[in-house]
């Protein structure tokens, strides 16, 4: 074999080589690349989820502390309209004492008036 044989042997080598290493990268990268992107995504949407999921605990220990709250307010309201109407019952007692003293007194008056 003379030198430009070689030369030409060696440059057609190196010519087939690099053209597998193109094809290789042409058809790996896209590979890599969308590994790269479910990647992204995938790390985007546990972040997203962790986010919400935080929302949602705060939500909901503000839904139960409001709960609470409304549970005590109506507790408070209940007490309160139970110790009114022991009050209006206490009235209602008195006002019947203070009917019969009146009629008791009304009967004293006509009669006097009639004597």
């Amino acid at each position: 074999m003379t030198l430009p044989d070689i030369v030409s042997v060696t440059l057609g080598g190196i010519g087939i080589l690099s053209a597998v290493f193109v094809i290789y990268n042409y058809f790996h990268n896209p590979d890599v690349n969308a590994e790269k992107t479910d990647s992204l995504i995938q790390q985007r949407a546990s972040l997203l989820a962790d986010s919400y999921e935080r929302r949602f605990d705060v939500m909901n220990s503000s839904i139960k502390e409001l709960n609470k709250n409304t549970d005590n307010h109506i507790n408070t309201i209940e007490t309160e309209i139970k110790g009114l109407a022991s009050q209006i019952s206490t009235m209602n007692q008195a006002i019947g004492r203070i009917e019969g003293v009146l009629s008791v007194w009304k009967k004293r008056i006509k009669s006097d008036l009639y004597d």
